[in-house]
């Protein structure tokens, strides 16, 4: 037996070298993708490991919404609900972005409230305001006698109308106009010019022509034999037409 074997082991041929390299060759690849797949089943059982415990926290802070929801509820005397009508949020699928769902009591996270019901017998008690009743707009006639540039002046022209207009006058002055455009005046139609001193009546003019105004100028003019022109005080004139005021001025002595 021992000669047969060896004349077996003499006749077989040698070994192919090239198959030790080959194998040398595959071993660290082998070895690298063993390790990955280790590795990578480590972290996936880690990932699951993490999501079912935020799943477990999301459903936790669901309840605790939901008996919060309850009890706010009851303290509003409204009858307790039916736990089975409030419909959970489907739990977030990532344990690291999760999207909370809105709700209406306390403004975060889990709940969807259906709307609420209103009573169709309620009747409400708001009361709109009053509506603001503005007063009549009076559009003047075209034909209505009326005066334009109404102004105060140290005199006037030729034509009767304002030289130099200005509101400032001293005390040195000698005579303070106010003078205008006339309009459509006729005859019976009264032009006035009241005078004030710190709010008292000093002078009172008026004019009535006998025959038509239209674009014509008019003035009134007053000196200080009517009021002493003095500092510090307040004047005004009211020009009226049949006793309307059309037209306030102030003016001012220095």
């Amino acid at each position: 037996m021992a000669l047969l074997a060896i004349l077996l082991s003499a006749c077989a041929p040698p070994p192919d070298p090239a198959l030790g390299l080959t194998a040398a060759a595959q071993y660290p690849i082998l070895a690298t993708s063993a390790a990955i797949a280790r590795t990578t089943a480590t972290f996936e059982a880690d990932r699951r490991a993490v999501t079912r415990i935020a799943a477990l926290d999301v459903l936790a802070r669901a309840s605790q919404r939901q008996s919060r929801l309850v009890n706010t509820l009851e303290a509003l005397d409204l009858p307790r609900p039916d736990v089975s009508l409030i419909t959970p949020a489907a739990p977030a699928t990532s344990a690291i972005r999760a999207t909370p769902t809105l709700d209406r009591i306390s403004g975060v996270g889990g709940i969807t409230l259906a709307a609420p019901t209103l009573d169709p017998n309620l009747t409400p008690t708001f009361t709109p305001p009053p509506t603001e009743v503005l007063p009549p707009t009076h559009t003047l006639s075209p034909d209505a006698p009326r005066l334009a540039g109404v102004v105060t002046s140290t005199g006037v022209d030729s034509n009767d109308c304002p030289l130099s207009p200005t509101s400032i006058f001293n005390t040195a002055t000698p005579q303070i106009y106010v003078a205008a455009t006339a309009f459509n005046l006729a005859p019976g139609d009264v032009v006035g010019s009241l005078w004030l001193k710190d709010g008292a009546e000093v002078a009172f003019y008026e004019f009535a022509p006998d025959f038509e105004i239209n674009g014509a100028c008019i003035w009134f003019f007053v000196d200080q034999s009517d009021f002493t022109f003095t500092t510090g005080s307040e004047y005004r004139i009211d020009v009226t037409i049949n006793n309307n005021i059309v037209q306030m001025l102030t003016f001012t002595i220095e």
